[in-house]
């Protein structure tokens, strides 16, 4: 008698309402994976994993509350969820890198996602190393990584907030923003707003 597939419980964090449900029913009628839980946000999936316990979590670069590597660390340190794939638009090796240090466990372009997400998923559920995808850009150096607090003050400053609105929503210094703010110039090149925000749109941070 042939043994039943094990079931796979998947938590899908996407804040693009019909992105989502197509994973969702994607997964489900694969028939090994059981959805147990859907986020439209960062806080929302660390809630949601806290409550069900999922084997994996799927969640998007790009999320609002916390972006998805803050899930990824959240999600693992309190022990909600061991095993995660990163879902996002870049292609760029830098992301892979930073998946990695965030404890990721694969990484899938979402343009490729359709075609290659069960895929990955049964890959990572099976203990495989790290699954990117093939053909990564290798172009131009690696931008530096970014710390959380760096990528909360960028995507303020891409949503086009003064120095002194961003201090008083972090409780902060204005003299503390634009350290930072000078800090996110160097690391991405940027010599003014527009290549700042052009570098945050590349990476999926805005």
């Amino acid at each position: 008698m042939k043994d039943e597939p094990t079931i796979l419980r998947v938590v899908v964090a996407d804040d693009h309402t019909m992105f989502r449900d197509g994973l969702v029913t994607l997964l489900r009628l694969a028939g090994e994976f059981a959805v147990v839980g859907v986020a439209g946000s960062g806080a929302e999936a660390v809630t949601v994993c806290a409550g069900v316990r999922p084997d994996l979590l799927l969640v998007d670069l790009a999320m609002p509350d916390l972006d998805g590597l803050e899930v990824i660390r959240e999600v693992r340190a309190r022990g909600y969820c061991d095993r995660a794939v990163l879902l996002t638009m870049h292609r760029h090796p830098s992301v892979a890198a930073d998946a990695r240090r965030a404890g990721a466990a694969g990484y899938v372009l979402k343009e490729e996602a359709f075609d290659e997400l069960a895929d990955v998923l049964r890959a990572v559920a099976a203990g495989e190393p790290f699954v990117e995808p093939a053909g990564l850009l290798r172009e131009g150096p690696e931008p530096p990584s970014l710390s959380p607090r760096e990528r909360v003050v960028l995507r303020l400053l891409v949503g086009g907030r003064t120095n002194k609105e961003i201090a008083d929503e972090l409780e902060l210094s204005v003299k503390t923003i634009e350290t930072f703010r000078s800090r996110l110039m160097k690391k991405a090149g940027a010599r003014n707003t527009a290549d700042l925000v052009r570098y945050a749109v590349e990476r999926g941070l805005s």
